[in-house]
């Protein structure tokens, strides 16, 4: 039962019932067609009417001006459903930025090949059709070319841009280095960062560092008119990519594309956000770089021509005051409790009734409300097309893997130059950062152990070699074979569990950082000649293997005189030999008597002893002497 036209021909629900008795009459498809008001051959086609063979048209001009929500678990066809709606738009031939985290869309190129699909186009008198697509994102990766950003930004920009709470003498020192600065960029505020005096700045010059490693921003960024091309789907393809940058890059150019338009220095487009939750989630599950402008958007986009189309797998996560800024909803099968009663709050005339009928949709069917008069369910029609949001089948990956040719084994080429380390920007956003001169300090203090793996030319089998002195010695025979000592066993069987700590990227800085047990990581000087270098001179290696062991520099003073004890941070043993990595366990002494702890004060520090002799031979039984 739909309900009844009022006097203003809007349809009203019945709140009275019907009589016992009354007369009901099945609709023909020409009185639906005249109630809900499906649309004309002039919008977009996106299927036929649940259980009646009524196509299905929606008003493109409501869809690009007033915003477009799609909300689906995962697996229900969002993608495909969005794919669709794509298609519409560049039929008629308007603008589309496409936000595509997971590298879905860029078969939009290619025309529909599924033999079902293909069968299923022709009832509703299509054919398999390709896009012309122009894809953005790292070549080593996706078909696309690179996308570069304009460097030049202002200081609000850039502090937006730190994916990290600032502490306050963090945020004091870069607004000083600002103040200095000119034209804002990467390269000029690190150059003001590092003039400045504070240590402060170490944590804000390693962040900025990294940034400039993914080679985002440049003097020669890409023409924002060249990705905003009527008739043409620019693809912005982030897979590979740190979620972090991945909302920087969103942010950066969301923001610009948005005051371009404003400006009217571009066509009106239409921009759609995948995994829209990740960019602009709900404020109790925390804010990114991109959260203010993807709000910004939803609410004033559509005054400058501007259409948004969010989806999202996760209603509950994303932000509800960008749903609430949608007009129209296509809602898939959502069975998470907790993202129906999102959807529930954020979609007007939402029956009961229908949140039970969201969780029993089948795959393809979808609930679209808002653009039309009534909620109305549509089974999605086959897209023109091909499809590039399919799941990985893990059973047929892993029987076609014993067929894949393997790959070949790699000799591990070694220099002395230490190279940067490109990895994700979570990893320095809570390093600390000590200066060159600190770190030197602690240069010849660091606790460094390898394993060198090397290949026997008689056996084959690889042996491993201690990075000690004695060790460093080869045997040129090819009938010898190395045997490990049981204390070479000890020390390699404590280690395995050991790994690399991250490095930064700074080259100049040169620093390692190594996790501690409150939490907070300390930084020191990597040396840049040591074993592995003598190593690398006796012969090739085939592998390298190095570990880090984590520890900190202790200053003691007795009198007058200083000196310091490396203490390993695992088990609190003293380190006694760098290179072979001995170490040795602090005495307890807080079970001993005062006697004892004065009788060993004076044979510590060479002074006649006067205690008893039983108090050495309590000290012996407990192993002090």
């Amino acid at each position: 039962m739909i309900g009844y036209r009022d006097q203003d021909g809007a349809v009203k629900a019945i709140r009275i019932p019907l009589d016992v008795g009354s007369r009901v009459l099945r609709a023909e498809d020409d009185f639906i067609r005249s109630v809900i008001h499906l649309g004309d051959e002039h919008g977009a086609l996106v299927g036929k009417l649940e259980g009646r063979a009524i196509s299905v048209f929606l008003d493109l001009r409501k869809i690009l001006t007033k915003h477009v929500a799609v909300l689906a678990k995962s697996g229900a066809g969002k993608s495909y459903s969005v794919g669709v709606l794509i298609e519409e738009i560049l039929e008629k031939g308007v603008p589309l930025v496409i936000i595509d985290p997971h590298g879905e869309y860029s078969t939009l190129r290619h025309p529909n090949n599924v033999g079902h699909d293909v069968a299923l186009l022709g009832w509703y008198g299509l054919s398999p059709k390709s896009y012309v697509v122009n894809e953005y994102g790292d070549p080593q990766l996706t078909n696309g070319r690179p996308l570069r950003l304009s460097n030049r930004m202002t200081q609000q920009e850039l502090v937006q841009m730190i994916p990290a709470k600032l502490t306050g003498a963090q945020i004091g020192i870069l607004y000083s280095a600002l103040r200095n600065i000119d034209q804002v960029s990467l390269d000029a505020v690190i150059a003001g960062l590092a003039g400045e005096e504070s240590n402060a700045k170490w944590g804000l010059i390693n962040i900025l560092e990294h940034l400039r490693t993914y080679n985002i921003f440049t003097s020669d960024p890409t023409p924002y008119d060249e990705i905003v091309n009527p008739g043409v789907c620019s693809i912005i393809n982030l897979r590979g990519i740190p979620a972090e940058i991945q909302s920087i890059i969103v942010y950066k150019l969301t923001k610009e594309l948005f005051e371009l338009r404003k400006k009217g220095q571009l066509s009106p487009f239409f921009l759609v956000l995948e995994e829209a939750h990740n960019f602009c989630p709900e404020r109790s599950f925390g804010e990114t770089t991109a959260s203010k402008t993807i709000r910004t958007i939803a609410s004033e986009g559509r005054k400058f021509g501007l259409g948004l189309c969010v989806i999202s797998q996760r209603p509950a996560r994303l932000d509800k005051s960008v749903v609430s800024q949608c007009t129209t909803q296509v809602i898939l099968k959502v069975t998470n409790p907790n993202d129906l009663k999102a959807i529930a709050s954020s979609v007007e005339g939402l029956t009961a009734e229908a949140e039970k009928e969201i969780a029993n949709l089948p795959i393809g069917t979808a609930l679209i409300t808002g653009i039309v008069d009534v909620p109305l369910l549509v089974n999605v029609r086959p897209r023109k097309s091909l499809h590039g949001g399919h799941s990985v089948d893990i059973l047929e990956e892993i029987k076609d893997a014993g067929k894949r040719p393997k790959l070949p084994r790699e000799t591990a080429s070694v220099s002395t130059e230490q190279q940067p380390v490109q990895h994700p920007l979570h990893a320095p956003i809570q390093q600390t950062v000590l200066p060159p001169d600190s770190a030197e300090k602690t240069q010849k203090n660091i606790p460094r152990h390898a394993t060198v793996s090397t290949t026997d030319q008689t056996s084959g089998r690889v042996v491993e070699h201690l990075p000690a002195k004695q060790e460093v010695k080869h045997e040129r025979k090819k009938t010898e074979k190395k045997q490990e000592t049981p204390v070479e066993q000890k020390i390699a069987s404590s280690t395995t569990n050991i790994t690399e700590p991250a490095l930064t990227s700074n080259q100049d800085l040169n620093t390692v950082v190594l996790p501690s047990r409150q939490g907070q990581p300390i930084a020191v000087l990597r040396p840049k000649k040591g074993i592995m270098e003598q190593l690398l001179k006796e012969k090739p290696l085939s592998k390298v293997q190095q570990t880090l062991v984590p520890a900190f520099l202790a200053t003691c003073q007795q009198g007058p005189e200083q000196f310091r004890l490396l203490i390993e941070r695992g088990d609190g043993k003293i380190v006694t030999n760098i290179d072979r990595f001995t170490t040795k366990k602090v005495p307890d002494l807080k079970h001993l008597t005062k006697e004892e702890l004065a009788f060993l004060q004076d044979v510590y520090s060479e002074k006649p002893v006067s205690s008893s002799s039983e108090t050495a031979q309590s000290l012996a039984k407990k192993g002090y002497l």
